[in-house]
């Protein structure tokens, strides 16, 4: 997993890497079994919460970067990640942004009683990111960690809302897999878009020299 922010890791400037760290930190103390003691579970929840914490708050860094790059809200407002991918235009650099946030951010879609979650592993970051703000995701004695996740679907002849459950028995794999996701929208992105600081960075060097 890491090997896909080594470019990431190398500038001690960048305000990602630090919760890039801080969230793989926290990822490699999750279990790939459910534990069995109070304890364990207890941790387990905290480490679960610290992980998707410094997950968001990199999502929250590459947002403004995107805004940053194309002045899209004003910076002092707080805006979502599908209020940028809904402004972004249809051509150039926007259009690939555009179609990198629908990669990981899509909500899942139900047809013919099947859910598509094929890009959906950031929104389950976020979806996750507020249900442990809100309560707790792990149900009293359970050898599984359930989470049960709530879609709206928006249609003309009115609003539709569906559930569906996740039943996990691997916690670590299935954080893991969502660390994959955030790692492959950080690289994916800057590779659109490279970080200001890195120039910011390099013409300083330069002026000492």
């Amino acid at each position: 997993m890491a090997h896909d922010l080594d470019d990431v890791r190398k500038h001690s400037e960048d305000p990602a890497a630090f919760k890039i760290s801080m969230a793989m930190h926290f990822l490699e103390k999750i279990p790939k079994r459910m534990p069995e003691s109070d304890i364990g579970r207890m941790a387990l929840e905290a480490n679960i919460d610290s992980f998707l914490f410094f997950a968001s708050s990199v999502i929250d860094v590459i947002k403004r970067e995107i805004n940053d790059e194309f002045g899209l809200f004003d910076k002092e407002n707080v805006f979502y990640i599908h209020g940028i991918r809904k402004h972004l235009s249809d051509s150039g650099k926007q259009k690939k942004v555009k179609k990198i946030i629908s990669h990981y951010f899509t909500t899942p879609s139900k047809k013919n009683e099947v859910w598509d979650k094929k890009q959906s592993g950031l929104w389950r970051l976020q979806i996750l990111r507020n249900k442990v703000t809100h309560g707790h995701i792990l149900k009293s004695r359970s050898n599984t960690l359930s989470i049960t996740y709530a879609v709206a679907q928006y249609r003309k002849n009115g609003d539709l809302s569906f559930s569906f459950d996740e039943s996990v028995k691997n916690p670590h794999a299935y954080f893991a897999q969502i660390f994959e996701d955030l790692s492959g929208f950080v690289k994916k992105t800057r590779m659109v878009i490279p970080p200001k600081h890195k120039k910011s960075t390099l013409q300083s060097r330069m002026k000492k020299s």
